[in-house]
């Protein structure tokens, strides 16, 4: 998870997009697997989407409308999965 929005925009929206969609689907499936280090995990991921969501708004990406769509759900899928 060492990178920046800026080298991934560079190699196309396809692939920034592509890594997107691969980490959106890994933090969902790490958000619901109820082991204590998962969620401790969780912050992190948590914290690399917040980059994500601050680096794509600075350099105004192609997708940033993704990008929050994405983070929006991740937020109601954590809250979800931890409010039981």
């Amino acid at each position: 998870m060492n990178f920046q929005v800026r080298d991934l925009s560079k190699a196309g929206d396809a692939v920034l997009e592509g890594y997107l969609q691969e980490l959106y689907t890994f933090t969902i499936e790490s958000f619901k697997v109820p082991s204590a280090s998962f969620k401790f995990h969780a912050a992190s991921l948590s914290q690399t989407w917040q980059r994500i969501l601050q680096e794509s708004q600075a350099l105004k990406v192609a997708c940033q409308n993704k990008v929050e769509d994405i983070v929006n759900q991740l937020i109601a899928v954590y809250l979800e999965e931890n409010l039981r």
